[in-house]
């Protein structure tokens, strides 16, 4: 996906949430609402664009828009809320987005798997998927679609819901399990991680064209894979020794999933398409692009990923956007994989008075 050119450095390229966490190193003032950050690295009057007069904001975490754009879904995670909800469309003022519906809360019938929710994302077909980090597990939601819409969990997938694991009390519209005690109600078995359970799962993204589910487990160190129509786990696409993966960012086209791995602070991209054999669903081949050692766009505790890459017959280029949650900042590299190295690093925005967490790209 190219970044959006109109209105040039005047469009909101990317927009942000932040931890709203008061206590964390450097936050002053924490902030419940989303910027919008311009393509200049500027947001003084795009800051805290949603609308809050009949909803809370409270520890904003991953977004996801509607195949059209014109709806955000947005994962308001703390404990008291457990929600996601949508507005839309996008305004470009203070409170100028308006609130349109709760998606999915404790309310929704059968999602006792939503609790503390990290990540909502959106396949081709509009059913939308959610990790969640206290109960270890990503829950799969069918839209009601329309102007308001409403989720609902879906069937467990087939994998999950078959005579293997029919013991396990899996809650229901499990896409991918737990491998620890879960912190609501009657928690399933657990599945160990070298079948697929989750140990603390953060961003994720699916890609319809690949059929595929991918997972950032943290506290396992890896990104797992999982059949987006099945749920059936494929295997560990990568492990990461010296820390643990946060957010992912997916050129299916490309084949190349790209991961922020907070503890050893770099970026690394997978192959997840091989020449070879096709789809890669275990210990992929792998590439560190972006290291701690960049002295233009240090990265601190990363998080929150945006890629627009860029391929023609003689280009083959990425531009990332990359927030350093313990630097205040979002950082943006330009990586040439003709050349097999950075050619930019900067910071890019500044001056944030909270932990930036989640990233995602303005529609075109």
């Amino acid at each position: 996906m190219d970044p959006p050119t109109t209105g040039a450095e005047n469009a909101v390229l990317l927009y942000i949430t932040f931890s709203g966490e008061s206590g964390k190193p450097g936050v002053t003032e924490p902030i419940n609402n989303v910027y919008g950050i311009r393509a200049d690295g500027s947001y003084a009057n795009t800051k805290d664009l949603l609308n809050t007069t009949d909803v809370t904001l409270n520890e904003l975490r991953g977004m996801a828009f509607s195949t059209d754009g014109k709806q955000l879904f947005l994962a308001n995670a703390h404990k008291s809320l457990n929600q996601i909800l949508v507005f839309g469309p996008m305004g470009t003022s203070p409170a100028s987005t308006p609130y349109v519906s709760e998606f999915a809360s404790p309310a929704t019938a059968n999602a006792t798997g939503l609790m503390h929710p990290y990540q909502p994302v959106l396949d081709g077909s509009g059913n939308v998927y959610v990790s969640s980090q206290d109960t270890f597990v990503v829950t799969g939601f069918s839209s009601s679609g329309g102007s308001e819409p409403a989720g609902t969990v879906r069937a467990t997938p087939a994998f999950w819901s078959g005579e293997k694991y029919q013991n396990n009390n899996l809650y229901q519209g499990t896409w991918a399990p737990a491998d620890e005690t879960s912190q609501a109600a009657h928690p399933p078995k657990k599945i160990k991680s070298s079948n697929g359970g989750l140990k603390a799962p953060r961003g994720i993204v699916v890609s319809s064209a690949l059929n595929r589910l991918y997972v950032a487990d943290n506290t396992d160190n890896s990104v797992k894979s999982y059949d987006l129509t099945t749920g059936e786990y494929y295997g560990k696409v990568a492990e990461f020794s010296t820390g643990r993966p946060v957010g992912l960012a997916l050129d299916a086209t490309q084949g190349r999933l790209y991961v922020t791995v907070e503890t050893s602070m770099d970026v690394h991209v997978i192959d997840v398409l091989t020449s070879s054999s096709g789809i890669c669903d275990s210990s992929c081949s792998q590439n560190k692009i972006i290291t701690t050692q960049e002295p233009n766009a240090v990265l601190n505790e990363p998080s929150g990923i945006v890629i627009f890459p860029t391929v023609s017959a003689n280009t083959d280029t990425v531009e990332l956007y990359v927030n350093s949650r313990l630097g205040l900042v979002i950082n943006r590299y330009v990586y040439d994989f003709n050349a097999g190295a950075l050619t930019a690093s900067s910071t890019f925005a500044t001056g944030f008075t909270d932990t930036p967490e989640q990233l995602i790209a303005a529609p075109l």
